[in-house]
């Protein structure tokens, strides 16, 4: 996996992987202890588990968080945190569970995602943002 610039994404004090390595290797990465940082560009859930799709410039991941997992406050500050704060997470490479699909249909490929036992909110976003990064932008320009 290479940066813009061509160069070898290394391992960094924020990071041993990135997402695009976990997304398109997760099969060689289960049950692997990994850390990652990214871009929040989804927080969903409430109550005791949280859902984070995490972006950075080699891919998406979605991070899944449990209340029992992980430390109580650092849980709460994720659920409540913005978008496009930078968050890093630490815990285990595992196989979504496929989708359901109708008979005859293919299924698709598999998925991954990290199941985070501790986390980090490096840079928060501040809020609101005048607009989202991965939002449609509905612009009528005149000619």
């Amino acid at each position: 996996m290479t940066g813009r610039d061509g160069s070898a994404w290394q391992p960094t004090a924020y990071r041993t992987h990135t997402l695009g390595q976990i997304a398109g290797n997760g099969a060689d990465l289960v049950d692997t202890n990994v850390t990652v940082a990214g871009y929040a560009e989804a927080v969903r859930g409430r109550g005791a588990i949280c859902f984070l799709m995490l972006r950075d410039g080699t891919g998406h991941l979605q991070a899944f968080l449990k209340k029992d997992n992980m430390d109580e406050d650092t849980f709460t500050e994720i659920q409540s945190s913005n978008r496009e704060s930078i968050i890093q997470v630490t815990g285990t490479v595992a196989q979504k569970r496929p989708p359901k699909v109708k008979e005859g249909e293919p299924t698709p490929p598999p998925e991954y995602e990290i199941q985070v036992s501790g986390a980090t909110i490096l840079s928060v976003a501040e809020a609101p943002m005048p607009m989202g990064v991965t939002d449609k932008v509905h612009v009528e320009l005149p000619t």
